[in-house]
C-alpha cells in the first residue's frame, strides 16, 4: 500500500513541474490501474510497458523457425495485440526487444533473450528467412495498437546480444553490411 501511495505522490509531483512529460511505468506487471488517474485510485502513470504482444510475437517467430506440423500461435499473437483494461492504445508500449531481455549480461548464468533474427533463424541469424521474419516482427510492432517501441539496432535486424560496454565488447558493435 505504502509503494502505491508513492507512486501516486511520485506521478502527481512529477505532473505538477513537468506537466508535458510523459511518465512510463515500465517495470510493472501489466495492470490498467498504473495509468488511471490518482484522483481515481490509479498510479498516475501516463503508459506502460505491454510484455504479452513481446512474447507472442517472439514464439510465433520461435515455431516459424522450426519445421513441423503444429499451426503457429497465431491466436495468442492477435489476443496480445489489445491488453485487456485499457481504454486508449497510448496507454501501453509494445515491442520486441528491449534492454532488459537482450543484454549481453557478464554473468554467463543470467540467460537472456535472443535477438529478433537469431531468435528467427538459430542457424543462420543473417539469413533470408531471419531477416523477412524479422521485418514482420517490426512491422508488427509499429502497427499494434499502442505506442511501438523499437530497440537499439532492431530497425537494422541487429542479430548480435546488446550491451553498454562496447569499449570492452566491441564484437557486440551493430554489424552494418545487413543494414
Amino acid at each position: 500500500m505504502h509503494g502505491w501511495r508513492f507512486c501516486q505522490d511520485l506521478t502527481s509531483t512529477v505532473r505538477y513541474l513537468r506537466p508535458g512529460e510523459l511518465q512510463l511505468a515500465e517495470c510493472w506487471d501489466l495492470n490498467p490501474w498504473v495509468v488511471r488517474a490518482v484522483h481515481g485510485d490509479g498510479a498516475g502513470f501516463d503508459t506502460t510497458l505491454n510484455t504479452t504482444l513481446r512474447i507472442a510475437v517472439r514464439d510465433v517467430l520461435r515455431a516459424a523457425s522450426f519445421s513441423g506440423t503444429e499451426p503457429l500461435p497465431m491466436q495468442r499473437l492477435a489476443d496480445s495485440l489489445w491488453p485487456a483494461g485499457f481504454g486508449e492504445a497510448w496507454r501501453f508500449v509494445q515491442g520486441p526487444e528491449n534492454h532488459d531481455v537482450v543484454l549481453r549480461d557478464p554473468d554467463a548464468s543470467k540467460r537472456r533473450e535472443r535477438r529478433i533474427p537469431t531468435l528467427a533463424d538459430p542457424l543462420n541469424p543473417r539469413s533470408w528467412f531471419a531477416r523477412s521474419r524479422s521485418r514482420v516482427a517490426m512491422g508488427l510492432t509499429l502497427t499494434s495498437p499502442g505506442i511501438p517501441m523499437m530497440f537499439m539496432g532492431q530497425e537494422f535486424l541487429e542479430d548480435k546480444q546488446w550491451s553498454d560496454d562496447l569499449g570492452s565488447r566491441p564484437e557486440l558493435r551493430l554489424f552494418w553490411p545487413q543494414a
